[in-house]
């Protein structure tokens, strides 16, 4: 038997081995925390599923992304899910559950799918770069920590990097394959397709794989045609006419609101995509927040994420296409040797077109091209069994040994990169180059968070007394919410957080300050009940909320016997005023019997017996910190203002005054209260 026989003899287990290997670090703790855009996603495709069941097609559309395949995974694992637990209810309403009784069930179909892109990188790459490279590239693909987070989530990000690594490397096989190249359609001409049409069907930059392949498909018929004809050239043409066909026939196919309405579809789907591409999204790059992080943020940010093996394999595979390109100056490269540059040079070209297509959008995040993860792995695989290669003297001096040296080499390489693996389980998404500073040095300069450890926020929250009753301010809340007893709101805006009882302040609301400067830095500035921390780097900050609005009359204030601007939106019902020290501490009760139109400054002057003022101070309620637009009716808010005086001052009254900032103009006429030192 020969060693092509045994090696296809063995082919199916080592497939088998790889779709292990990749699978085993994605099914533990699959239900330990939930990313941020997760319940809206998993609640989302279960209602396409049931709209889908329903007949109702129309409602098959859900997001511009276009997302159906998610929805189609995710649908996948509740129909598992629903015959393996033997419910007597109908899938229909199986699928209403909340959304973490589905959750370990979806996440399964995307983590086996993220395992089979293992299995497809070697099974394409090996007939493109042959079996070593292919098997390293499958193994660094698997155990990629960016590339491992992003699919065991149910997300879109993690499947159209799939299609999209899958139709681009079975289309540079149907140009390598002689004989598939003669055929007007080939197995791999239809698999390029189908995974196409998957990867637009999923989100941008799925499209982009379309672009690529005409382009390349397009110059290899140029090539080829006018070395063979007229006749080979239209034929090329075909094939790419063949692979747009069936692309849109998939495209089509698997998404039943193009059934009934195509052109309305398409018109909503390209409209909502332009208005979200041009309306930026906010991040955190290099120390500000911004709508639009710019060129290097995708440079910076991709380099961070993977790990030094990749980054050296990497730098091997620029240094062997300048070997290949110095050699066949010589004429000295073979055959095979040629063929594979040239696969690693149309690489290089998918990863830095993609790139360059990313830049044309001013939204940005990491996981948007996550697409190019798959291929800086495989050129990395490729660059470092040429510097494996290289390292000739070995088998010259100890050729028995030289076996054991290289696979030795190879097992290393393999683990160093395998090992955030372990060290950053279940939080992958953790995971930074440790040559550029690790997670200490990422959230200085680029965004981190995406709900990892809000799980252990709310079992902090969940042994407090009366955490059942507790009312929790955090962003984002709905990766707390499901593991909290008690009830809480998105801290979207700074009245939530002067409701809660308790504050969470996550990581990425503080790299971005939001939703003001003024609210996180108002808690930044006190000491945190407690701290979650994730590889001893702060993820999380839990604070007792100051309960400044609440839904009943605060206590401890003199309450007024009739109500000043009784017809406004804001109207005074009690005050207290105290003296500590050099300061007068003038507390306010405000009631909001309806919605307040505008964002009104609040007075305090403190007033002497000649009528002069002697102190004042202006801002919003809250000490700055709530703008009275966020207010809602039934609202009651406690207001302190602090004044300096000096001691020899004679102060006579407190005076209140609301007025519109923007214009001067007063809500009411001043309202004197009585000054009592005592």
């Amino acid at each position: 038997m020969t060693m092509r026989t045994r090696h296809k003899g063995g082919a199916w287990w080592l497939l088998l081995l790889i779709f292990l290997a990749a699978l085993l670090p994605r099914v533990p703790g699959l239900d330990q925390f939930v990313t941020t855009d997760e319940p809206f996603n998993i609640q989302r495709s279960a209602a396409v599923v049931n709209a889908f069941l329903q007949g109702d097609f129309r409602s098959t559309y859900w997001h511009f992304y276009p997302g159906l395949t998610m929805s189609w995974l995710a649908g996948l694992g509740m129909v598992l899910q629903w015959l393996g637990s033997g419910a007597g209810e109908p899938f229909s309403q199986f699928i209403q559950r909340p959304f973490l009784e589905l959750m370990g069930a979806t996440r399964l179909a995307h983590a086996v799918l993220g395992a089979l892109c293992a299995v497809g990188v070697y099974a394409l790459s090996r007939r493109l770069l042959g079996w070593r490279v292919a098997l390293m590239g499958a193994l660094l693909v698997a155990w990629d920590p960016f590339v491992l987070a992003h699919t065991r989530v149910v997300h879109v990000d993690g499947p159209v990097a799939v299609f999209i690594g899958l139709a681009v490397l079975a289309f540079l096989v149907h140009l390598r394959d002689s004989l598939a190249r003669e055929r007007i359609v080939s197995r791999w001409l239809v698999l390029s397709a189908v995974c196409g049409g998957l990867a637009a069907l999923t989100r941008s930059p799925g499209p982009f794989v379309a672009v690529f392949v005409f382009l390349v498909g397009l110059a290899d018929a140029f090539m080829y045609g006018a070395r063979s004809g007229r006749a080979i050239f239209r034929k090329r043409i075909l094939q790419l006419f063949l692979w747009g066909a069936l692309a849109g026939i998939v495209f089509v196919a698997l998404w039943p609101a193009l059934w009934v309405d195509a052109p309305g579809t398409l018109q909503r789907m390209i409209e909502e995509t332009f208005g979200k591409v041009e309306a930026g999204h906010l991040v955190f790059f290099m120390g500000q927040s911004s709508l639009d992080p710019g060129p290097w943020f995708y440079p910076y940010v991709i380099a961070f994420r993977l790990t030094p093996v990749v980054w050296l394999g990497l730098l091997g595979s620029m240094v062997a296409l300048a070997w290949g390109w110095l050699c066949r100056t010589r004429g000295a490269h073979e055959d095979h040797e040629r063929a594979s540059v040239r696969i690693a040079v149309l690489c290089w070209l998918f990863v830095i077109g993609l790139l360059c297509f990313a830049q044309l959008s001013p939204k940005k995040q990491d996981r948007y091209l996550l697409a190019l993860f798959p291929f800086l792995d495989l050129l990395a695989a490729w660059g470092l069994i040429w510097l494996i290669g290289r390292i000739a003297i070995i088998p010259r001096l100890l050729p028995r040994l030289a076996g054991y040296s290289v696979a030795s080499l190879w097992a290393i390489l393999v683990v160093l990169h395998a090992y955030p693996v372990v060290t950053h389980y279940p939080y992958y998404l953790a995971y930074f180059n440790p040559v550029m500073g690790g997670l200490s040095r990422a959230v200085e300069t680029t965004l981190v968070g995406w709900g990892e450890g809000m799980e252990q926020v709310a079992s902090y929250l969940n042994a407090q007394p009366n955490a059942a009753n507790a009312y929790v301010a955090a962003v984002p809340a709905q990766t707390l919410l499901p593991y909290f007893r008690g009830r809480g709101e998105n801290f979207y805006t700074n009245d939530v957080a002067l409701r809660a009882d308790w504050v969470v302040l996550y990581v990425s609301q503080v790299q971005r300050l939001a939703p003001s400067p003024e609210i996180v830095r108002h808690f930044r500035a006190q000491r945190p009940d407690y701290v979650v921390e994730i590889l001893g780097v702060p993820y999380a900050w839990i604070y007792r909320g100051p309960k400044l609005i609440t839904s009943s009359a605060p206590d401890g204030l003199h309450m007024l016997r009739s109500t000043p601007w009784k017809d406004s939106p804001l109207q005074l019902i009690g005050y207290r005023v105290e003296v500590q020290g050099d300061s007068v501490v003038v507390t306010l009760g405000w009631y909001v019997p309806v919605t307040v139109p505008t964002d009104y400054t609040v007075s305090v002057r403190l007033v002497g017996g000649d009528g002069r003022w002697l102190a004042q101070h202006d801002s919003w309620p809250a000490n700055g910190l709530l703008p009275t637009r966020q207010l809602r009716p039934g609202d009651y808010l406690r207001d302190i203002h602090t004044l300096v005086r000096s001691n020899d001052w004679s102060v006579q009254s407190v005076q209140i005054v609301i007025y519109d900032a923007a214009n001067g103009a007063p809500l009411g006429a001043p309202v004197d209260l009585p000054f009592d030192e005592g």
